[in-house]
């Protein structure tokens, strides 16, 4: 699926911005507001990066919540003079500007007004206020840019206060509430809340440079942002208020399925078969039908890129056979207002395979392939990297070439590996977007890649993070793979499996898992050996979902046990909370290996048994 040069003002700085006593650090009310730094970090070999996530409230309550975003006059609001406010999150710093790089006040830099709001999307769809601009030269092109972002965002309202005109720099802030009041003009969403004739004669709300509040400006301040705020029309009833899409979802059942084994064909070109973004969400606890084409109905399971787009909170997917009961376990593990995808294997069920919804969200299903009939097998191979476009020098297939820019397709020869036969119908590759510099998505397709790539996406990524998904994709008639990106950023590409006629064949099974540690051996570091006893005797692999669990850096590797040494490879890269891939596992003497680093959670459950029809 596809993602739908800031010229700033000059710099400027305030000298009594930094002597004022009435400065103030960030103010927060941890009763409107949580921010929280974590760090995500990959194990792709090279130093890690570092992601900021702001933890953004449930759609509960996001329909009734207002941002308020400040510098250091607006900080002069305490949380007790903040009290009387609709729910609200609070950012006010010292030195903060619109859109020019902020000044820095005792080591700090804080970010730039309109960075605190993209920072903070999805956190309200009623008000963003903004009492910035008294570090700024001018806000003319920062008026433009914040209302073009509270569009985007879908927030309809934007409460600008107009500036206290007073001290040394009260022409310019008589300039800014002129550009206020003809912008007003333009945009039917921007509203003014006029502090500079609320607060003109009270010398007694500010401190001595005429700007700054006391504690009495603070109140003062706060009940105008709240006459504004209370003036509003109520907020429209958003997407995800309104998700109620697809079937009330059946009981969950512990009872393992096992399908027939059959062949793996991996279509030439991805087929989308769902996408509910121009229709009403699916709702929380439903579950979406989605019918399979008609020539691959009778098949065993259907191998699809599952996507969640932009969820309403934290959940998860879980693809099941139409008619059976569902399963307890997840197939993609997904993040609030963001799109997650995830190669999966689903049982067929009455023509149709079927996505249970723990939250509201939007469903992308698009097919790659299906099991049953006289199709090829999976051979489990040692994994092995293929390209990273980080590094030089290595054992890739082609040079790195550095970072990827936007609309770059890579081309992958990837029949020159000695792991991938001269018949090879297609490859497992493990994708990783690292280091990205705004959202966007990522495309494997087979060669030549001289064509446009299709309309529909294995790997979504947000800016600045480590994300891995598996691809399943045929090999051109040229020997090739492509990689298409739509967003700067980095790629690495593992080869983890290869799709041939004298591969094991796919046995779908649901309802296997085969280890939780939550519930059993704990959070870990190192291999943790799982037990694949419940597989038929001649399985030598399995296709599995790994999930991991860890807040922070870290990432997981399934491996063959007994390999030494801490792996070149990885399955997936945590960040806060979990996070889900498919991976090929090899299985050597009824066992199987994840590799965790740092110590972490781990859920396996097996989606499909690799099985040799010769062996038993």
């Amino acid at each position: 699926m596809r993602w739908a040069s800031v010229t700033s003002p000059p710099s400027f700085r305030r000298r009594d911005e930094e002597r004022s006593p009435y400065r103030r650090g960030r103010s927060y009310d941890l009763t409107v507001v949580v921010r929280i730094a974590r760090t995500i970090a990959c194990c792709l070999l090279l130093p890690a990066m570092v992601l900021v996530i702001a933890v953004r409230p449930s759609p509960a309550t996001a329909a009734t919540v207002d941002l308020l975003v400040g510098d250091s006059v607006m900080a002069g609001m305490s949380s007790s003079a903040r009290s009387s406010l609709p729910p609200h999150r609070f950012d006010a710093e010292v030195c903060r500007r619109v859109l020019a790089t902020s000044c820095t006040y005792r080591g700090n830099r804080p970010s730039t007004a309109l960075n605190v709001i993209r920072a903070n999307a999805g956190a309200t769809n009623r008000a963003i206020v903004i009492a910035v601009g008294y570090n700024d030269s001018s806000i003319d092109s920062a008026v433009d840019q914040v209302i073009a972002e509270a569009r985007r965002q879908g927030v309809p309202h934007v409460v600008w206060l107009t500036y206290r005109i007073a001290g040394q720099y009260a022409n310019q802030y008589r300039n800014h509430n002129a550009t206020l009041w003809a912008k007003a003009a333009i945009y039917p969403e921007l509203q003014i809340a006029d502090w500079a004739g609320r607060s003109a004669g009270r010398g007694d709300w500010v401190a001595s440079d005429g700007t700054h509040l006391n504690a009495s400006g603070g109140r003062a301040m706060s009940q105008l942002i709240g006459e504004s705020l209370n003036s509003l029309a109520p907020p429209p009833p958003t997407r995800c208020d309104l998700a109620d899409a697809g079937e009330a979802a059946p009981a969950t059942s512990t009872t393992a399925v096992v399908a027939d084994s059959g062949g793996l064909t991996v279509h030439n070109a991805p087929q989308r078969i769902a996408d509910t973004r121009s229709e009403t969400m699916v709702g929380a606890g439903r579950v979406l039908r989605v019918p399979v084409p008609a020539e691959y109905a009778d098949a065993q399971a259907a191998l699809v890129t599952l996507t969640a787009v932009d969820p309403c909170r934290r959940g998860h997917l879980a693809g099941f056979a139409c008619g059976a009961a569902r399963p307890p376990t997840s197939t993609l593990n997904a993040r609030d207002r963001a799109a997650t995808a995830n190669l999966a294997l689903i049982p067929v069920g009455q023509g149709s395979i079927c996505i249970y919804a723990s939250m509201p969200t939007d469903v992308v299903v698009d097919l790659l392939g299906h099991v049953g009939g006289d199709g090829a097998g999976v051979r489990t191979v040692e994994p092995t990297r293929i390209f990273d476009s980080r590094a030089t020098g290595s054992a890739e297939l082609i040079p790195s070439n550095g970072r990827r820019a936007a609309g770059t397709v890579t081309t992958l020869p990837v029949r020159r590996s000695p792991d991938v036969p001269a018949d090879a119908d297609a490859v497992v590759v493990n994708v990783t977007s690292t280091e990205s510099t705004r959202r966007g998505y990522v495309t494997t397709y087979p060669g030549p890649c001289s064509g446009p790539p299709p309309t529909a996406s294995n790997l979504n990524h947000v800016d600045g993070e480590t994300i891995a998904v598996a691809a399943i994709t045929r090999v051109g008639s040229d020997g090739t793979i492509c990689v298409y990106n739509h967003a700067p950023t980095h790629l690495v590409v593992d080869l983890g499996g290869v799709i041939a006629a004298d591969g094991a064949l796919v046995q779908p099974v649901s309802n296997v898992r085969l280890v939780d540690s939550r519930n059993s051996v704990g959070p870990g570091s190192g291999d943790l050996a799982l037990d694949t006893a419940v597989a038929p005797p001649n399985a030598d692999g399995a296709l599995v979902n790994v999930v991991g669990l860890r807040d922070g850096r870290g990432f997981l590797t399934a491996r063959r046990c007994g390999t030494a040494g801490v792996p070149a490879h990885s399955t997936l890269n945590h960040r806060d909370g979990a996070v889900a891939n498919m991976a090929v596992a090899p299985i050597v003497g009824g066992r199987t290996c994840v590799y965790r680093q740092p110590t972490a959670d781990v859920v396996v459950d097996a989606v499909a048994w690799l099985v040799d029809p010769d062996d038993g």
